[in-house]
């Protein structure tokens, strides 16, 4: 098993095999059932922008097998630089998912703190598995609600 980020491996352009596609595909439906298929090209194509403030860091199983993934982006504020983790998806009928979500976790953190953020933000929902995972991590409940405009 392995962590990497996607698309950042010194390539000109970001590259996404067909199978990595799938499993993408996959880890996206679990976290919403009706998220349309994305396309090999598409993925590359966002690849590009998430790259430029963060990434898509996967884990892989020793076969190449995508099997847990999280965007993390990294945003300055004039208060402060702050990230954000979205999308963070595992394979759940895998044995070792809570495992993949820790580590997947630390790496994020580990990420941020490289890009000098004072905290991150996950938006997870107590009746998710893993949520016991992120509080051991140290995340914490924010004392603030979440407002959300649909564009």
């Amino acid at each position: 098993m392995f962590i990497e980020t996607l698309g950042q491996n010194g390539q000109e352009r970001c590259r996404v095999s067909e199978a990595d596609c799938a499993a993408i595909n996959d880890l996206l439906r679990q976290l919403n059932p009706k998220a349309g298929e994305r396309t090999v090209e598409f993925i590359e194509r966002q690849l590009e922008q998430i790259n430029r403030n963060g990434g898509v860091a996967v884990i892989r199983e020793k076969n190449g097998r995508i099997v847990a993934m999280g965007t993390w982006t990294v945003v300055p504020t004039l208060m402060r630089i702050e990230a954000f983790a979205s999308e963070v998806s595992f394979d759940q009928q895998h044995p070792e998912w809570r495992r993949f979500l820790r580590e997947l976790g630390q790496y994020i953190i580990n990420r941020a703190k490289r890009a000098k953020a004072e905290r991150i933000d996950l938006t997870w929902n107590q009746t998710r598995p893993g949520y016991k995972a992120f509080l051991e991590l140290g995340f914490t409940e924010a004392d603030t609600r979440l407002l959300r405009l649909v564009l």
